[in-house]
């Protein structure tokens, strides 16, 4: 039960904060927002609210959450990986029984794969082929990890994030208090899942009718 309760958990907060990245994200930058929205509102128009079965014909939607998890990845050194034996990899001799981290955030930011690398471009996605599951050809950003020991919970990830992400913006405008010019975007350390530092706050008005918003 203590288990279970762990996955559940873990896997219900580390989505809240992907989501919450996600809409910070957006609300910094309008014309993503504005384009998200036009892809929407031509797919469904604003009558009814989104559905999950909308999500897989919405491709801007999915650059962005591949671009929220290259740059906010929910567990920025993964989980702890174990070697019983000594492994050598990339020349690198790794004695036996270490612990090992994979810096999955330093590979979503590495300026070697990505131009521009700290800016917020879902539009870099657009076009390839790259994904958000981690395989041998194709190790340019891996948040789920990869191989045999990669999250088992990453089919649920990627078709949560992009329909809570997307149902927030179909139905709201978003914008910041009058009183802040930014969101801040910095990183709250000491756990092992990236959240924001400071809570998100944000100013919704709405798109959709009220019949809309109530069937």
């Amino acid at each position: 039960m203590a288990l279970v309760t762990d996955l559940v958990v873990a896997g219900i907060d580390d989505m809240k904060g992907a989501v919450e990245w996600a809409m910070a994200e957006v609300i910094q930058n309008p014309p993503v927002m504005q384009k998200a929205q036009e892809e929407i509102q031509e797919a469904i128009g604003t009558e009814r609210l989104l559905r999950p079965s909308d999500v897989p014909g919405l491709p801007y939607m999915h650059a962005i959450l591949k671009e929220v998890l290259r740059l906010h990845p929910t567990g920025p050194l993964g989980v702890p990986h174990f070697n019983p034996k000594e492994a050598v990899l990339a020349g690198y001799k790794i004695p036996k029984e270490s612990t090992v981290l994979i810096n999955i955030w330093a590979i979503g930011r590495d300026p070697k794969h990505w131009l521009d690398p700290e800016d917020f471009r879902p539009e870099r996605f657009q076009g390839t082929e790259i994904k958000v599951v981690g395989q041998e050809a194709q190790l340019e950003m891996i948040p789920f990890s990869a191989g045999r020991r990669m999250c088992p919970g990453h089919p649920v990830a990627v078709r949560f994030i992009p329909f809570a992400v997307a149902s927030l913006i179909h139905a709201f405008d978003w914008s910041l208090p009058p009183d802040q010019n930014s969101v801040d975007l910095m990183e709250k350390g000491g756990t092992i899942a990236s959240k924001l530092a400071s809570e998100l706050t944000a100013v919704a008005s709405p798109r959709l009718s009220c019949k809309s918003l109530y069937e």
